[in-house]
């Protein structure tokens, strides 16, 4: 094909390269030099302000002799590999599917920043002089035209992708992602299929599979792949990959366990690839976080969309990981009438390298170990399911004084080459007995008698060791004093309220985030109808409200009831009764209270999921136990702020200072209602978190904030991919739910 001799060659759209030989399975060769290290660099804005490549000499010495125009030039050295715009030349730009420069294909603007690198090396003598040698690029961005000793040997274009040129002849031995699909693609297929029939072929923009041998989507819902797997039964000719799922932003990927049950459920649906696998942050040492889109005042940009990986930007592995190993876990093992059954879910491999070991925990105010051994693992192969006899001893039915849980665990017996022996690749657990959750020892009310006074202004309940305080202007609780020191936060502001906002995920931003804020739910208000005082007996008394919690200026709200009881052992039941009116919106972030501690009270132990966060569509790779963590432990350090840090299916959460002294908080549900709840403690306020944009631009309040939830949202994958699943979404319906709140001595 003719080229333009008019144009440059990387405004010439029919010049892709120039001297580059074919593209090759490569290795590294004995006979091969390094040329990683520090490189000679000369930045300009333009290439027509590059300088020109001259032929070099080597003085007597060996050295370099200095050219008269290349004298005149700045060299400053650089190393190589790198990217100049973190060496004091350019500035990172990230965008994502826009162009960051004017598009006027397929001119290039002049003011385009290049780079010339410069260096000198020695073929060794004992080389084959009759060899070819190769000069190999292994990723230039993006264009880039080659020199030896003077002599233009190439021209290659296509960032980060490898190119090799032969430089024989010029080497002096003595001396030195989003696309379309059209013509082109049914073109590619038919040359790939006559020069290979058994190279499958993958393309992605061809969404009808015409000329590829799969179908291939980014960021189907479940809905949308299971309706797909079934269209034709078992007698499809092609499968259904997903080339991008599962998008890994901030606090995500939410609903694997959907995705995963439907591809073990459908022969057709094949699995697909979680997008992506690292962060991409830049560490700014002197600021002290990992900058993205924008922290570099670049124009346009596409903001932290380049932190959407399984690992954060240093490689270490994010809740996403977590969650994603214990989805794709090889042995799939449950509970069934007295006997562990488990299926070989290795595509090859039989189970001989694995061990299982099994222990059984009664779980209640404490932990006490019953028994623990080891299993015998039947030889399945791949694919296979089997069952593991029980012990003889193994106690098959719950024991009295809490919630009996089996727990078995499968690790490696030896080292492989890429696991360490005693790994741990599966693992689950089965409760014993009574599903009921196991809630600790009430201590009886009666034998502490309560006195009420009231004040114009408050409404004030004491008792042998507590005074709690309610605003008869508010109705809400202001102050809570047990052996006269103070739990709450602040007495002139409320320490307990109903709670139906919390942080958006970065999966949020999309979809939920503008509905929430456009029904106001970031800023609602409560405003106090009715508050009155009832003594049941000497031992207890409630406290009744009547509010009306909304947003400013729209027509819609929560008639919310609320009765506080407080009881002589000085615990306070708190019950509510929401039911929304007016335009509501749809759904909602949460439900349930907030409650602000001391900030002393920074010493938090629980029985429930963990010990890492857990959602309603993010908690298969969490453990039932009982955990103990700081409240900075308990945050999750994602490189933009946002929601994080959530346990769910907790029985009991104590919040205590270093003298063990604090509250303990249960769920009071009545009947059959579920007990358990979910929670979270930080030092940070949701505004705070909202306003963050990086993890260094949050400061840690003097005072534990606390979210005590019957209901919170899961995190879907919704900034790149399909809302969160309808069934891990908080209508915002009428509601009943309660908590407990007791002071607890360690």
């Amino acid at each position: 094909m003719p080229e333009s001799s008019s144009a440059n060659d990387w405004e010439n759209p029919r010049v892709f390269q120039r001297n580059r030989l074919k593209a090759r399975a490569y290795w590294i060769p004995e006979t091969s030099l390094l040329l990683n290290g520090d490189w000679d660099f000369n930045y300009v804005s333009s290439p027509l302000l590059a300088p020109s490549p001259t032929p070099s000499r080597l003085s007597g010495d060996g050295g370099e002799e200095k050219d008269a125009e290349q004298d005149q030039v700045e060299w400053k050295p650089i190393p190589v590999p790198g990217h100049w715009q973190l060496h004091g030349y350019g500035r990172p730009n990230y965008t994502n599917v826009i162009f960051p420069f004017p598009v006027d294909p397929p001119r290039v603007p002049s003011e385009n920043p290049t780079g010339t690198y410069k260096r000198s090396f020695r073929v060794p003598s004992t080389w084959d002089r009759d060899a070819q040698l190769r000069l190999r690029f292994d990723g230039v961005d993006s264009a880039y035209h080659v020199w030896v000793n003077g002599v233009q040997v190439g021209y290659a274009q296509g960032s980060r992708n490898p190119a090799e040129f032969d430089i024989s002849d010029q080497v002096d031995r003595e001396k030195e992602n989003e696309a379309f699909y059209g013509a082109n693609h049914a073109a590619m297929y038919r040359f790939i299929k006559e020069e290979d029939p058994t190279r499958p072929v993958h393309y992605e923009g061809d969404m009808e599979a015409k000329t590829a041998d799969m179908y291939s989507f980014m960021y189907p819902s479940v809905d949308r792949i299971t309706r797909l797997a079934t269209e034709e039964g078992d007698a499809f000719t092609k499968p259904i990959v997903l080339c991008e799922y599962g998008h890994a932003m901030g606090n995500a990927p939410g609903g694997l366990a959907e995705y995963m049950n439907a591809f073990r459920t459908y022969r057709r649906l094949q699995g697909g690839w979680i997008w992506e696998w690292a962060n991409h942050g830049l560490w700014l040492e002197e600021k002290g976080f990992y900058a993205y889109g924008g922290d570099f005042g670049d124009q346009p940009n596409d903001g932290s969309f380049v932190l959407d990986g399984l690992l954060y930007s240093n490689h270490t592995p994010t809740p996403g990981l977590v969650e994603l190993r214990k989805a794709y876990e090889p042995i799939h093992a449950w509970y069934e009438d007295g006997r562990i059954r488990l299926q070989n879910r290795f595509d090859f491999a039989g189970l001989e390298g694995v061990q299982a070991g099994y222990r059984v925990e009664v779980l209640g105010e404490g932990m006490e170990l019953i028994e623990a051994g080891t299993l015998e693992i039947p030889a399945l192969r791949a694919g296979e399911t089997g069952e593991i006899p029980f012990p003889s001893s193994f106690p098959s039915k719950a024991t009295a004084g809490g919630e009996t849980w089996l727990t078995v665990s499968f690790t490696t017996k030896h080292a492989t080459p890429g696991l360490d022996a005693n790994y741990e690749i599966a693992w689950f657990q089965h409760r014993l007995g009574s599903t009921a959750p196991s809630l600790p020892a009430l201590t009886p009310a009666a034998s502490f008698p309560i006195q009420t006074h009231s004040t114009k202004a408050d409404h004030i309940i004491t008792g042998a060791d507590f005074t709690i305080t309610f605003s008869r202007t508010t109705g809400l609780l202001t102050s809570w004093r047990i052996h006269s020191r103070e739990i709450l936060a602040d007495s002139t502001s409320a320490g307990l309220t109903l709670g139906f906002w919390r942080p958006p995920t970065d999966n949020e931003l999309p979809y939920d985030l503008g509905e929430w804020r456009r029904y106001g739910l970031d800023t609602l208000t409560s405003s106090l109808r009715k508050i009155s005082l009832t003594e049941v007996d000497e031992s207890m008394l409630e406290i009744r409200t009547e509010a009306y919690v909304s947003p400013p200026i729209l027509a819609w709200g929560f008639e919310a009831e609320t009765v506080y009881r407080i009881t002589g052992d000085g615990a306070l039941t708190v019950k509510a009764h929401v039911k929304p009116s007016g335009a509501k919106p749809v759904d909602v972030p949460r439900v349930g209270f907030d409650l602000v501690l001391a900030d002393e009270l920074d010493n938090a132990s629980w029985f429930g999921l963990g010990p890492g966060e857990s959602y309603a569509d993010k908690k298969l790779s969490q453990k039932i136990s009982i955990y103990s963590a700081t409240t900075s432990e308990l945050q999750t350090p994602y490189e933009v702020p946002q929601e994080g840090g959530n346990r769910m299916e907790t029985r009991w959460l104590r919040l205590l200072n270093n003298r063990g002294r604090g509250v303990c908080v249960t769920r009071d549900a009545d009947g059959d209602e579920e007990q358990a709840f979910q929670w979270v403690a930080t030092r940070y306020s949701a505004e705070s978190v909202e306003r963050a944009k990086h993890p260094n631009e949050l400061s840690p309040e003097k005072r534990v904030r606390v979210r005590l939830d019957v209901e919170s949202a899961g995190v879907g994958t919704g900034a790149c991919g399909p809302r969160t699943l309808e069934q891990y979404r908080v209508p915002c319906a009428e509601r009943r739910f309660g908590f407990r709140i007791a002071p607890w001595t360690k």
